[in-house]
């Protein structure tokens, strides 16, 4: 009884991924991203990424990471959590970063590399300057 009465008042709640990324940018990274390309983003946005495209994510949340000296998971985070505070570039180059993906709706980051794209929430900028599309 106590079950049925649990499901009888049950309302799901519809699936919504807050971190999602827009149509756009996936489109702007499949359009120009070279495999095994490197992204520096936000951890959230990292993990969305390497799920569309096959690129190195300079950094994934730490639980999705193998806890080993090389991975350094925590180590990873907190650059990640650095340069978005700072916008220090020498977190870019400690992990060979070729594109960075900013989620303006979270960061209030302007990427010192020319934008390959931008759209209604996310910047895209390449370190060679390469345009998208």
């Amino acid at each position: 009884p106590v079950a049925v009465h649990g499901f009888w008042n049950w309302h799901p709640r519809p699936a919504h991924d807050d971190y999602a990324l827009t149509p756009g940018l996936v489109r702007a990274l499949r359009q120009d991203l070279p495999p095994r390309s490197v992204v520096f983003a936000d951890l959230e946005t990292s993990y969305r990424i390497s799920a569309y495209l096959p690129v190195y994510v300079a950094a994934a949340p730490p639980a999705h990471v193998a806890d080993t000296p090389a991975n350094d998971p925590a180590r990873r985070r907190l650059d990640v959590i650095h340069y978005f505070l700072t916008a220090n570039p020498k977190f870019l180059d400690r992990y060979d970063a070729d594109w960075l993906v900013v989620d303006r709706s979270r960061f209030d980051v302007r990427p010192t590399w020319p934008l390959a794209c931008e759209d209604s929430r996310f910047a895209l900028a390449s370190r060679a300057g390469r345009l998208v599309g």
